[in-house]
């Protein structure tokens, strides 16, 4: 019987739901939020919702506690960690102590208590495994439970539960308490719920001087709401549950009813889930929200009529799955609707009748007739509502006023209608087929014209009566009157065309941006032939030049201005300068790049419908408010063609799943200002749980090594859209200003140094309101304990002292040695002394002998020089005595001029000497030789090379190079002498034979003292080692200032020649005429010599120097005292005489007799002075 009875009911339900209209022609969609278990939420079925004092929402389940922050859920279960664990995962209520920052938690199993700041759970022991059905907080702070157990009451006083005995039967079971204020009383108001054949609620109030619960009402219907003066409103869907049924106990109160003519009626609803409207001011009427089965009612109590109804769109067949459980408004005028088994339905308050919605329902007969939509107009004198749908079914919905609805069926569907300027009856379709002329106030269609089934992408009726008609392909021009098109394939590629306020005709390209036509007044059917269209496009310069116009809307607050919507973002441009001032995407805050259509409202903002959303534009701010499905819109998406402004100033977007029709200075926005809150805090990708709430959270303190990636999660309590807020944040001392996250609710800081930071966090709700206070949360980064300030502190006074202590010890130390190094340097300084005593002496005797040798080496010389020169004078004409005397004589000399040499206090004496004196002078001492060995000298230059040297020390050089180059030369050979300028200051002497040579291994040490190569020696001439080492040191002397490291050296080819080079100072080169240049090349057959005397003396000087003369002829060379004492005789003020007598001198020392008696020949000047 039960079931046949269930059976009725489901066949009544259902013919009720195919009957009854179920909406009018337009209306207010409910804009909510759905959220499951999808979206984190422990479980569908949810029974109770509350706000803590933070700002938090928490929601009680089936299957756990949830707290949420509008991102996600933190859920609280008996089987999780200790200081969470539940008595039951099936919540039944929640009540706060919000001040005390406590939750009451109602199982069934038991009551518990949650501590949110320390966030810690406490299970009452006296209610454990008993039902409790509802937890209420009175106005005198009590606690009032309401549980299988019985009432009771926990006083704010005494802290103790008492007992409120009320007997139930067993199908009975209390189901709420809380305390309404009536006619200006609080009165605590119980109900427990009957379990029959059918739901019965029975209502009590407690009477406190009676200590007794007074019976107020019996009714099977639902209980919804009790106003301040009494009445008791209920809901009922079966129209045989009449008002009679219910009986009414107490005078006082009074049962009003309202009738919900809807289907899907449930067994069930929560009593009392009623809720005031917030936004009716005083002058309205009484609005209160109910809860129904389908969703939620809006009811006018004093006509007690439904004013809205908006149903879940995520309803299915099952009878009872989605009764609402409770209704909770919180701080900011969020609904948080509770639902049995499809989760929570959140929508604001100020989405309420912002935009209102023509929609397709299953009952069309007051609705579109297909969701998708195309053609918009409003008939401004009448308000009818023309709608063009976008289906097979080709309809166009006329919506007269807001209960009668006509449809005209067309044979291909409408896309545009415009107006007739000039016959104001006149509506033309622009169809997928061609032109319809529609009669507005007959509601026919008048004329249809074909055009190849072309789909028109726009119309412009003119004044004239004539109409331009753009497609894909063409643009046209019709005539109604004479019913002829004219087409133009020239200019096509044309999506929009339109005439601004000055008669100019724009149209928007599919491709090519926007273009100029033409005047309206100067286009007519004929010059249109030869018309063109200048095209200013965007993106000319960019890689991607399509541009394709969707519209184009002129400014009425900006002159001259045209703002043009394309598939990638909308653009301003000037039509009197011809250029775009600026572009607008998604970059700069648009919430999709295809934009449908641009209308200006009467504040001059722009609103555009997109892809996803429309959006408002304010061109002086440049800023964008976006708008989506959930602030009340039929769609995200919207439609080409879709769209209208009225003469009222009421804005038309049409889209996938209807229409919808705003007046924009009536919306209204989020001004709730959210309060910010930590929410959850990670260092190195790992969450950290603190000892309480992470929005209790002030100070975080991390050793270095930890805080190399810190990541902070927070959450600006604003729920409606949440994912829509904003953040910034600042972290002192690094950053001054506020750094915009966006809509990203985390902040990851990475490599932070050790330090103290403070780090700031804002946040906004969707509409931008920012929060007043800031998470403000101080960050100590712990140095290691190497980099603390103790510890460095430390250890600069550890180095410190150490320093101090190693001076100390060094002072000692260095005193200790000071004494010893004074001792030891007495020591040393007094044997220092002593051996220098010793070395002075020895000093002095190396000084003594080495004077000694040198004296006895000098006594030795001159001693045997004189004999010698005397041998060499006799032994004229013996040629074997000779040699043996001039070789004596040449070793004599070696030994006296390497000495001097090397003696600190020798001196060149330099003077300017002609070579070829020099080499006459040679060659005479080294005849003997030549003669000896048959060897010829060449010698040919025409030029005098004017040395300055020390002539008997070069004469010395050339002498031992002859004397080498005789010995290792074959008999009968020759040997050349040359000498070339090399730079202005030097010139180059080579003597060259034709000898055996000298090995390449021995030529770098041919000039070192007493070396002698191995060179076979070919005559008798003997070495002494000393000539070249001579060489060596006497060029030397001469070459101190040349830039080179060759001064003297020697080439050799073995069996062929060798070269001796060597460098002497050069003062000029003088040039012979007439080849007077002395060209030698002596033998012992052919000698010559030039016997000239270069001193040219005065007939004064000559009488002078006779007497003088006189005694010197009768003396030979070898009389060297005698001559010294007659020369010491000579006045030598004259420097002609001095520099005569200095040369006598030098051949006393050589013991030279031939250049002896050559001074002695002087030539008288004859002009004297």
């Amino acid at each position: 019987m039960l079931q046949f009875r269930w059976l009725i009911f489901w066949i009544i339900d259902f013919c009720l739901f195919c009957t009854i209209q179920k909406i009018q022609a337009q209306d207010y969609d409910l804009a909510y939020q759905h959220i499951t278990t999808e979206d984190g939420l422990s479980n569908n079925f949810v029974t109770t919702v509350i706000q803590d004092k933070k700002g938090f929402i928490w929601l009680g389940t089936q299957e756990g506690l949830n707290k949420y922050d509008g991102y996600s859920f933190k859920i609280y279960k008996s089987n999780s960690e200790k200081k969470y664990h539940l008595n039951s995962n099936h919540i039944t209520f929640l009540a706060g102590e919000v001040e005390k920052n406590i939750i009451w938690i109602g199982t069934t199993t038991g009551l518990s208590k949650l501590h949110t700041q320390k966030d810690t759970i406490e299970n009452i022991s006296f209610f454990d495994k008993h039902l409790v059905n509802y937890i209420y907080l009175d106005s005198k702070k009590n606690i009032w439970v309401a549980s299988d157990k019985g009432i009771f009451r926990k006083d704010n006083t005494t802290q103790k539960w008492q007992n409120f005995l009320f007997n139930l039967e067993s199908n009975q079971n209390f189901i709420f308490i809380e305390e309404k204020k009536i006619k200006g009383q609080n009165k605590l108001i119980l109900v427990f719920l009957t379990k029959k054949i059918n739901y019965t609620n029975h209502l009590f109030s407690w009477n406190e001087d009676k200590k007794v619960w007074d019976k107020l009402l019996k009714t099977p219907n639902y209980l919804q709401y009790v106003e301040e003066n009494g009445t008791i409103w209920t809901s009922y869907k079966d129209e045989s549950f009449l008002d009679g049924y219910s009986e009414i106990y107490n005078t006082t109160y009074k049962l009003d009813s309202v009738y919900v003519d809807k289907p899907k009626s449930t067994k069930y609803i929560h009593p009392f889930t009623g809720i005031v409207n917030e936004s009716s001011t005083k002058t309205d009427s009484k609005k209160v929200w109910f809860g129904d089965a389908g969703g939620l009612l809006l009811i006018n109590l004093e006509s007690k009529k439904i004013e809205e109804w908006y149903y879940w769109k995520h309803f299915s067949q099952g009878r009872d799955r989605y009764a609402v459980e409770m209704i909770f408004r919180d701080k900011s005028k969020n609904y948080w609707v509770c639902t049995q088994g499809t989760g929570i339905f959140l929508f604001a308050d100020y989405t309420l009748n912002n935009f209102r919605t023509y929609k397709y329902r299953e009952t069309p007969e007051k609705a579109l007739s297909q969701p998708s939509t195309r053609a918009i107009y409003q008939n401004p004198i009448t308000k009818d509502m023309w709608i063009g749908t976008y289906s097979n079914k080709n309809t166009v919905d006329i919506f007269l006023g807001d209960s009668i609805k006509k449809t005209i069926f067309i044979d291909s569907y409408v896309h545009l209608i415009k107006e007739d300027p000039t016959h104001r009856n006149i509506l033309w379709f622009a169809t997928s087929s061609g032109l319809r002329k529609i009669d507005k106030y007959k509601l026919e269609v008048l004329e249809s014209y074909k055009m190849n089934n072309s789909l028109l992408t726009d119309l412009l009726p003119l004044h004239d009566s004539t109409l331009w008609i753009t497609e894909q392909d063409n643009l046209y021009h019709f005539n109604p009157t004479t019913k002829k098109f004219i087409s133009y394939p020239h200019l096509n590629k044309i999506s929009h065309i339109y005439k601004d306020t000055k008669d100019n005709i724009w149209v928007g390209s599919t491709e090519k941006g926007i273009g100029f036509l033409a005047n309206a007044k100067g286009l007519n059917k004929e010059n249109a032939k030869k018309a063109t269209i200048t095209y200013y496009n965007p993106n000319k310069n960019k890689e991607n030049t399509v541009c394709h116009v969707k519209h184009i809307e002129e400014s009425s607050t900006e002159k001259d201005i045209l703002w043009i919507a394309t598939t990638n973002g909308f653009c301003k441009f000037d039509s009197k300068k011809r250029q775009f001032l600026a572009h607008f995407t998604e970059k700069d805050g648009l919430p999709n790049n295809v934009v449908y259509a641009l209308l200006e409202d009467n504040q001059g903002n722009l609103w555009g419908s997109t892809n996803h959303g429309i959006f408002k534009f304010n061109p002086k701010t440049k800023a964008f408010t976006n708008f989506d499905k959930q602030d009340g819109l039929q769609d995200n998406e919207f439609n080409t063609f879709s769209y209208f402004k009225s003469a009222a100033g009421e804005l038309f977007f049409g889209g996938i799943d209807g229409i919808n029709a705003f007046f924009p200075q009536n919306m209204k926005k989020n001004e709730f200002v959210p309060s910010i809150h930590l929410t959850g805090f990670e260092k190195l990708g790992k969450e950290v749980n603190f000892d309480k709430n992470s929005s209790e959270i002030k100070e975080i303190s991390l050793p270095l090594e930890e805080s190399k990636m810190l990541t902070f999660h927070f959450a600006a309590l604003s729920f409606y859209q949440s994912n829509k807020n904003q953040y910034a944040y600042k972290l002192e001392p690094l950053q001054k200003e506020w750094i915009n996250l966006g809509t990203k609710n985390e902040l990851t800081l990475t490599n932070l140094s050790a330090g103290n930071y403070t780090l700031y966090i804002k946040g906004s709700n969707n509409h931008g309101v920012w929060s007043k206070e800031t998470i403000k949360l101080e960050l100590k980064i712990i140095p290691p304990f190497y980099q603390t300030l103790w510890f460095q502190s430390s250890v600069v006074i550890l180095f410190l002292m150490g320093i101090y202590f190693y001076y100390r010890h060094k002072v000692k130390e260095n005193k200790e040695r000071a004494i010893f190094l004074e001792n030891q340097i007495k020591e040393r300084t007094h044997e220092i002394q002593l051996q220098t005593e010793e070395l002075k002496i020895t000093n002095e005797r190396l000084k003594e002998l080495d004077d000694f040798k040198e004296k006895t080496t000098n006594m030795l010389v001159h001693d045997l020089k004189n004999p010698l020169g005397t041998i060499i004078y006799e032994a004229k004409n013996n040629i074997p005595i000779r040699k043996a005397s001039q070789k004596m004589m040449n070793l004599l000399l070696a030994l006296l001029d390497s000495q001097k040499i090397q003696s600190p206090q020798f001196q060149l004496n330099l003077k300017k000497v002609n070579f070829n004196a020099i080499l006459e002078n040679v060659l005479e001492e080294v005849e003997v030789f030549l003669a000896e060995r048959e060897i010829q000298i060449i010698y040919e230059e025409n030029t005098v090379f004017w040395l300055k040297i020390d002539k008997d020390l070069i004469g010395r050089v050339l002498v031992n190079l002859l004397t080498n180059a005789i010995k290792y030369s074959s008999k009968r050979s020759f040997i050349k002498i040359s000498i070339k300028e090399i730079s202005t200051n030097f010139a180059q002497i080579t003597v060259t034979d034709n000898g055996l040579g000298i090995d390449k291994h021995q030529l770098d040490a041919i000039f070192d003292s007493y070396r002698q190569v191995n060179a076979q020696k070919v005559g008798s001439v003997a070495s002494t080692g000393l000539g070249l080492s001579f060489c060596k040191l006497a060029v030397e002397a001469h070459t101190k200032e040349f830039q080179n490291d060759n001064i003297i050296w020697v080439d050799s080819i073995p069996n062929q020649e060798t070269h001796f080079h060597f460098i002497v100072p050069l003062l000029e080169v003088e040039k012979i005429e007439n080849n007077l240049a002395p060209n030698l090349v002596t033998n012992q057959e052919n000698k010559t010599f030039s016997t000239s005397n270069s001193y040219q003396f005065s007939t004064a000087e000559l009488n002078y120097l006779e007497p003088f003369i006189k005694e010197l002829k009768n003396l030979e060379v070898y009389q060297a005292t005698q001559i010294r004492s007659i020369l010491s005789s000579i006045n030598d003020e004259n420097k002609m005489i001095a520099e005569w007598k200095e040369e006598i001198q030098e051949i006393l020392y050589r013991v030279d007799e031939d250049e002896y008696q050559k001074l002695l020949n002087i030539n008288i000047d004859p002009k004297g002075f």
